[in-house]
Formats: structure tokens, C-alpha cells, sequence
């Protein structure tokens, strides 16, 4: 059987099923999700206060969401290169 220190490796080397997480792992940097919550939790007000920002945020998350695609790519295709 595995020790506790072996059979918590697999830690290391994984991440949670959101965006942030995924691409500190695989792409090594942060995202500020800091946006999303004038979303989640302001008015229609602080919306159209925070506009640009919001949608900077949105655009920003497309480019990065293509960015760890690239990277989950290439990983993927030397896992299952049929």
C-alpha cells in the first residue's frame, strides 16, 4: 500500500475544476475574478458604473480560456496521439 505522502502526489499536479485554478496550473499565472462579483452581487447600477471593467474582464477570460486550450492541447495530443 501506499504511504500518505505518496498518495497525496497526485495534488501536486492537479487542480479545481474552475478557470483560475486550471490555468495557474497549467499556464503559471493568477486571474482577478474580482470583476465577476460586480456581476454576482452588485446592482444594474454598479453595472453600468463598472461597464468597461466588466467587459475587459469578459474579454480577458475568452483570451485565457484559449490560452489554457492551447496548453491542455498540446498535452492531450501527446497523451492520445491518435
Amino acid at each position: 500500500p501506499a504511504t500518505p505522502e505518496e498518495s497525496d502526489k497526485w495534488v501536486e499536479c492537479s487542480s479545481m475544476n474552475n478557470l483560475a485554478a486550471c490555468v495557474k496550473l497549467h499556464c503559471g499565472h493568477t486571474l482577478d475574478k474580482g470583476p465577476r462579483d460586480i456581476l454576482i452581487k452588485g446592482t444594474i447600477d454598479d453595472v453600468r458604473a463598472n461597464f468597461q471593467k466588466i467587459f475587459t474582464y469578459c474579454g480577458n477570460d475568452v483570451a485565457i480560456t484559449m490560452e489554457l486550450f492551447r496548453q491542455l492541447w498540446k498535452k492531450f495530443t501527446v497523451k492520445c496521439p491518435h
